[in-house]
């Protein structure tokens, strides 16, 4: 595009700025202190994008050696001296399967299998046939899936008003699913008899389930305006609790696929038996974010907002503490929190350390 006078410098205002030699913000590597700051951010992967532009192959080079050789290696480690404190890097390799066999039989549950029906009893040995099949496992497994892709829309009452279609669409096929939910457990209860569908806890956890979604089935489609006085709540509201009753009761049936799947149930124990064994760590490391947080609030409790340092992100109180540690925990910007805390003079003053006592 042609614009007049695009390429005459003498139609354009000029504005003259002073040049200034500085630093950037949070990185220099004017002596040996700042370089090395600069480093460990980049050790953890933050900052070193923006370092890069000027010595792309100096950074490179470090965060190849530095984070993906060395911290591996630190790692490597760390895991075998623990495994030498613990004696399992001492046993033989047969001694170490027989030391996993016993972890995994003591977090393995005994299969309750009611018994086959009598040969008499003609009905209940076929539908015994048909619930204890692949097929019929894989397509309920399968309809657990559907039903939990129904939840790609948010189901509210705000959404209502503006795909109401669509909507109506995923909330009856959800009613279908659980209707469907609800066949199975009756054809289990027809086939196991109700003693032996009560022995196994997966099945105690989709009664329950599908106990709940039956009565989001009839509050949600059942109950009409002219019956919603009973409930003594607006229709907006009663429509809000459904629809929330409704996404809640899609989450928790996803979660039940974990027990029709023996490599998923596996999997979920081992996660639950480490998260056990892993309470005392996990309660020293509390303990010590706790202190981290009371810490911070004593120094930097008064330090201004910055780039990162705000309102939802300060060290004013031991809860917004809490919540920064827990986020720096992940590495999420710790190093601007950082060089937000970092204040020097003229930008604060230091304080006597007997009005720190005083806080």
């Amino acid at each position: 595009m042609e614009v007049f006078g695009k390429n005459d410098e003498n139609l354009h205002p000029k504005m003259l700025v002073p040049r200034v030699w500085t630093n950037p913000r949070n990185f220099n590597f004017d002596h040996i202190g700042n370089a090395m700051l600069a480093l460990f951010e980049t050790l953890s992967y933050k900052g070193w994008n923006v370092i890069r532009p000027w010595a792309v192959l100096f950074i490179h080079v470090y965060v190849f050696i530095g984070c993906m050789i060395g911290l591996t290696l630190f790692v490597d480690v760390v895991i075998a001296n623990y495994m030498e404190n613990r004696g399992t890097a001492l046993l033989t390799v047969d001694q170490r399967r027989w030391h996993d066999l016993k972890a995994r039989l003591r977090m393995a549950q005994p299969l309750h299998v009611p018994p086959r029906p009598a040969e008499s009893s003609k009905i209940r040995n076929r539908l015994y046939e048909l619930t204890t099949s692949r097929s019929f496992k894989q397509f309920y497994a399968i309809l657990v899936v559907l039903n939990s892709a129904t939840l790609v829309v948010p189901w509210s009452v705000e959404e209502e008003e503006q795909r109401r279609t669509l909507l109506l669409i995923f909330t009856s096929f959800a009613g279908i699913c659980s209707f469907l939910f609800t066949i199975e457990i009756l054809l289990k209860s027809i086939a196991f008899t109700p003693h032996g569908f009560w022995q196994s806890r997966r099945n105690r956890v989709d009664l329950l389930i599908t106990c709940v979604s039956i009565f989001w089935l009839i509050a949600h489609f059942g109950i009409s305006e002219v019956a919603l006085p009973i409930v003594s709540l607006p229709p907006s509201q009663f429509r809000r609790f459904t629809y929330t009753l409704g996404y809640i009761i899609g989450i928790l049936r996803f979660f039940t696929i974990t027990g029709r799947k023996s490599t998923l149930k596996m999997l979920m124990l081992t996660v639950l038996w480490s998260m056990v064994r892993s309470a005392f760590i996990i309660a020293a490391m509390f303990l010590l974010i706790l202190f981290y947080a009371y810490a911070g609030v004593i120094l930097f409790g008064t330090v201004r907002y910055g780039q990162a340092l705000s309102k939802h992100v300060n060290f004013r109180s031991g809860k917004q503490a809490l919540m920064v540690l827990f986020r720096s925990i992940t590495g999420e910007d710790w190093n601007d929190i950082m060089h937000d805390c970092m204040r020097s003079p003229p930008h604060c003053y230091w304080a006597p350390f007997f009005k720190l006592l005083a806080k």
